[in-house]
């Protein structure tokens, strides 16, 4: 990606807060365990934190018209 670039991406998301019964290091849900390249949810939180360790950062967020489906996320580096 160029310095000047923005990274198009969608996720899969969901606040941590709305799972109070996750363990502090747990920060996926999947939608099938046997098959976890389907679909798999991310906490907020977390992605932001690991963009950040990857040396990006989210400059936009859209949620999904319904809710449950894709977000998208403009990133771009730091």
């Amino acid at each position: 990606m160029q310095p000047t670039g923005i990274f198009y991406s969608t996720w899969f998301l969901f606040y941590r807060q709305d799972f109070p019964v996750l363990a502090k290091h747990q920060n996926t849900l999947f939608v099938n365990e046997d098959e976890i390249i389907q679909a798999v949810y991310y906490d907020y939180g977390y992605l932001i934190s690991e963009l950040a360790a990857a040396g990006l950062r989210a400059v936009s967020f859209t949620p999904p018209q319904v809710k449950g489906f894709q977000w998208v996320v403009l990133m771009k580096a730091c």
